[in-house]
């Protein structure tokens, strides 16, 4: 009878301890760490520096403080920033993460901010949340960053049919056309998106940046 009675609050006491352990989603729901962030973002190579951006816009709100903080300080990762695409890659990742968060940490950075090529940045990254809002997540806006031109076809030998201005909004039709036949601008295979403008509905294609990094904030 004890023996039993032993074993009954034994396994009443793991069922408690199972109950109050945090799952694994609750461990990570925190704030990132600044030092986890800056390494994704600066990590030495301008191509690293890109797919640190995507990490960042991927891990969602949690990256927002650490992201303000890095531009609220940007100054002081000069040195680190020469060979990465900072501030450009902190500022489209907090453009891409949907939300309040985001748009209230852009506003502050812009507020704070005395390098007019940041706040023109954070111009086109709170556009982008604008203009997502209102023609959803496909919509795009380009600006700093960028390659201008708009292409008749993949390829930087088509005929280019204009040069497009900063802030102009996109609808993206099709992302990730490789043209294995020309070298893009970090090597490899150069990539394109297929858009459509959305004041003129004129369509064409946009060379990407980066190897798989979209062209628009």
């Amino acid at each position: 009878m004890n023996l039993r009675l032993l074993s009954t609050c034994a396994a009443a006491v793991s069922a408690l301890v199972l109950l109050a352990a945090p799952s694994p989603a609750q461990k990570s729901s925190g704030p990132l760490p600044l030092v986890a962030v800056e390494r994704k973002l600066l990590p030495g190579a301008y191509v690293d520096s890109l797919e640190g951006a995507q990490w960042a816009a991927t891990e969602g709100v949690r990256a927002v403080p650490a992201l303000e903080r890095m531009l609220l300080r940007a100054p002081s990762y000069a040195e680190r920033a020469e060979t990465a695409a900072f501030p450009f890659n902190a500022v489209w990742a907090l453009g891409r993460i949907p939300g309040p968060q985001s748009v209230a940490a852009l506003g502050r950075v812009r507020a704070a901010a005395k390098d007019p090529d940041l706040r023109t940045m954070i111009g086109h990254a709170l556009a982008a949340h604008r203009l997502r809002a209102q023609k959803g997540a496909a919509c795009g806006v380009f600006g700093r960053g960028s390659l201008p031109e708009l292409y008749a076809e993949p390829s930087t030998r088509s005929r280019v049919l204009q040069t497009l201005p900063q802030g102009q909004a996109v609808r993206v039709l099709k992302e990730n056309l490789v043209n294995e036949k020309e070298e893009g601008p970090r090597g490899g295979p150069t990539e394109f998106d297929r858009v459509s403008l959305l004041s003129s509905g004129r369509t064409g294609y946009v060379q990407r940046t980066g190897d798989l990094f979209p062209s628009f904030y």
